[in-house]
C-alpha cells in the first residue's frame, strides 16, 4: 500500500445492517439513539422508514436496509445513528459492534452509497459514505425544508409493552437537551439497572457481547474475572461493586483502551452524544450532565477502580 497516497487512519464507528458490517467515519455522527417511535411520511419512497422529532426539529429516518438492497425488519433494540450536516437525517442500524481506527482512502462518488471494503480483525467492513445518505434525504425532503410532526405509528409487530417504550423514548427525545457538537468531547452513555452512565469516548476501545466469564479464584469483589476477545484475555471489572449498585445481568463490555485493556459489562450501550464541554473532574465520578429528562454521571475509568487493572 502506497503511504504517500490518499490513505489515511480515521475513527470509525463498526454497525451492523441487515447483516453486513458496515464501517462510518466517526467524524460523520452527530448522536446515537435507541430507536423511537416513528412517523410516517406519506409519498416518500420505500427506504424511509418515517421520521421523528428531536428537539423541536423533525428528522427523517432512513432505512438502510432498503438502500442497500437488503430490506430486513428491525425490532425495538435498533439504533438510529443522526448524521452531522446540512440537514439532520437518521438511519437504521441494527448493533454498535465497535469503534475502529481504519486506514481509508476517500475514493467514492456523492452518490455511491458504500465506498469499498476494508479487512480489519473483525473481518471484512464495507464502508459507508455519509454523503450519499444526505443525498437520498435531501432527494425526499429538500435542502433544509421544514418538516412538521403527525401522529406517530409503532413499528410492526410489536407488543403493547414495546409500543409504550417507544413512546416514551420520542417524548424524551422531543424534549431532549441542546447537546452541541464540540471538538473532542464525545460520551458512550451506558445503561446499569434503572442508571445511566458515560464514559469519555476517548477513552473506549470498543464494544463487544459479553460471552462467558472466567472466575478468578480469590480475587476481590470488584474483579468478575476474564473474558476471550479474539484470542487475549481481558481482565472484566464489576461497575455494580464499584459503584454500590444493586446486583444484575449485563450483556455488552465496554473495552477501555489503555497500555492493558480492561472491561467493565454494562446492561447496554444506549447511546454516543457530543457535550457542550468536557466535564471537570470531581474524583471517582466526572460531573454530572443532562439526558434529556436525567442525569448521567460521567466516569473516569481509572479513577473508579481502587488499583489499575490487573488481579493481584
Amino acid at each position: 500500500m502506497d503511504r504517500n497516497g490518499p490513505w489515511m487512519r480515521i475513527s470509525h464507528l463498526l454497525l451492523q445492517v441487515a447483516g453486513l458490517r458496515l464501517a462510518l467515519r466517526f467524524s460523520a455522527v452527530r448522536e446515537v439513539v435507541l430507536i423511537p417511535q416513528l412517523t410516517p411520511m406519506p409519498g416518500v419512497p420505500a427506504y424511509v422508514a418515517g421520521s421523528f422529532e428531536l428537539r423541536g426539529q423533525v428528522v427523517p429516518v432512513l432505512d438502510l436496509s432498503v438502500l442497500l438492497g437488503r430490506p430486513s425488519p428491525f425490532d425495538s433494540e435498533a439504533r438510529v445513528v443522526i448524521l452531522t450536516g446540512e440537514i439532520e437525517v437518521g438511519f437504521v442500524a441494527g448493533d454498535m459492534l465497535d469503534i475502529l481506527d481504519l486506514e481509508t482512502a476517500a475514493t467514492a462518488t456523492p452518490d455511491q452509497l458504500l465506498a469499498g471494503e476494508l479487512r480489519t480483525e473483525l473481518g471484512v467492513v464495507s464502508v459507508l459514505n455519509p454523503e450519499a445518505l444526505q443525498r437520498a434525504a435531501r432527494s425526499v425532503i429538500g435542502p433544509r425544508q421544514a418538516m412538521t410532526a403527525a401522529t406517530a405509528s409503532p413499528l410492526p409487530a410489536v407488543s403493547a409493552e414495546e409500543r409504550d417504550l417507544l413512546r416514551t423514548r420520542a417524548e424524551r427525545l422531543r424534549l431532549a437537551p441542546v447537546v452541541a457538537p464540540i471538538e473532542g468531547s464525545s460520551i458512550a452513555v451506558v445503561q446499569l439497572g434503572r442508571e445511566l452512565f458515560g464514559f469519555p469516548l476517548a477513552n473506549v476501545a470498543e464494544f463487544a457481547r459479553l460471552e462467558a466469564i472466567r472466575p478468578v479464584p480469590h480475587a476481590t469483589p470488584h474483579v468478575l474475572g476474564f473474558v476471550e476477545l479474539r484470542g487475549a484475555l481481558l481482565t472484566l471489572f464489576d461497575l455494580r461493586v464499584l459503584l454500590g449498585l444493586p446486583a444484575g445481568v449485563s450483556h455488552e463490555v465496554v473495552v477501555m483502551d489503555e497500555a492493558r485493556p480492561f472491561g467493565f459489562p454494562v446492561d447496554s450501550v444506549v447511546d454516543i452524544v457530543r457535550m457542550q464541554r468536557p466535564a471537570a473532574l470531581t474524583g471517582r465520578r466526572l460531573r454530572a450532565v443532562p439526558y434529556g429528562d436525567r442525569m448521567v454521571g460521567i466516569l473516569d475509568p481509572l479513577k473508579i477502580l481502587p488499583e489499575r487493572p490487573g488481579v493481584s
